[in-house]
């Protein structure tokens, strides 16, 4: 028995963009971008991240500024106590004796006795005269904070230790205080600082 052969040929090549015979059918591929939507949410994340870094960068600024101005308000006020503190309250010239400016007990905020120089600081009847407070500016170049310094200096009563409007005097003289106080604004908001010290005199 004779077997009849066939002869071979090969299958015909699939056409441009065809699978081929027997394969699954190939997937289109999706091309990768942003929607305009996950750019919109995309960019106002970030410029909320930017403006919250702007402001946090805006108040570091304002309390190294803050701190700067309650150092040197600190300093100013430490000036005039230790002028209080040391200077002579009396001061002789000739057959007089007058009571310096800065120890003059007023019973309220003065500027008088916080400036002295050419005219020295004694209280004579055409001494210059009393004001509310003296302008100081804190800080230099362009940072800088106006102020305002004010004193008040008082007698103090030995037996309770307030402050009192007379004098009384003991064995050890009598007892002075003085309060400084500087007021000065930052970011629209007032700030005070104050010292306050207590001294013998003579």
């Amino acid at each position: 028995m004779l077997l009849e052969s066939k002869p071979f040929t090969t299958p015909p090549a699939p056409l441009r963009g065809e699978a081929p015979p027997g394969s699954q059918p190939r997937r289109r591929r999706r091309i990768a971008g942003f929607t305009l939507v996950e750019a919109m949410v995309a960019t106002t994340i970030f410029t909320m991240l930017t403006l919250g870094v702007y402001a946090a960068l805006i108040k570091s600024y304002q309390i190294i500024a803050l701190a700067r101005s309650r150092d040197q308000a600190r300093a100013v006020l430490r000036t005039y106590a230790d002028q209080f503190m040391r200077l002579q309250t009396t001061e002789k010239v000739g057959a007089s004796t007058y009571n310096r400016w800065l120890f003059n007990p007023t019973g309220g905020a003065t500027g008088r006795g916080l400036l002295w120089g050419a005219l020295s600081d004694r209280n004579t009847s055409t001494a210059a005269p009393i004001v509310s407070s003296i302008a100081i500016t804190l800080g230099s170049g362009t940072q800088t904070t106006p102020a305002t310094l004010t004193r008040n200096v008082s007698y103090v009563n030995p037996s309770t230790g307030v402050p009192s409007g007379t004098q009384q005097i003991d064995a050890a003289g009598f007892l002075l205080t003085g309060t400084f106080a500087i007021t000065y604004s930052h970011v629209g908001k007032q700030y005070v600082e104050s010292l306050t010290v207590v001294r013998a005199a003579p």
